[in-house]
């Protein structure tokens, strides 16, 4: 999937159910690594964002046991389809520097 200019995006999770949805996504572009998510269900919603510059892209790869060649994307889908949740954890026990924006609503 691709975005504005280039950038490309996949889709890590799109759970719904009948107690309520949990979506994440991640975009690629010059500016770096972002992942997104959200979560709704009744009168509640929380949203985050977790970015991640260019330079430490190769410090992900390695905290997700990807190749240093592997495309970061299909890395990430791989984490996720495996079961792996908490990338903001697994960013910062492995060191690698990120900026992290959430939000929770009702």
């Amino acid at each position: 999937m691709t975005g504005a200019a280039g950038d490309r995006r996949v889709v890590l999770r799109d759970d719904r159910g009948p107690r309520g949805t949990w979506s994440e996504w991640a975009t690629l572009s010059g500016a770096g690594l972002r992942v997104e998510g959200q979560s709704l269900s009744g009168d509640d919603e929380y949203e985050f964002a977790v970015d991640v510059a260019p330079g430490q892209v190769p410090a992900l790869l390695a905290a997700l046991g990807a190749p240093a060649a592997a495309d970061v994307l299909d890395a990430l889908v791989a984490y996720s389809r495996g079961g792996g949740r908490g990338l903001t954890r697994l960013l910062r026990d492995a060191g690698v520097e990120h900026r992290r924006w959430n939000r929770v609503g009702g």
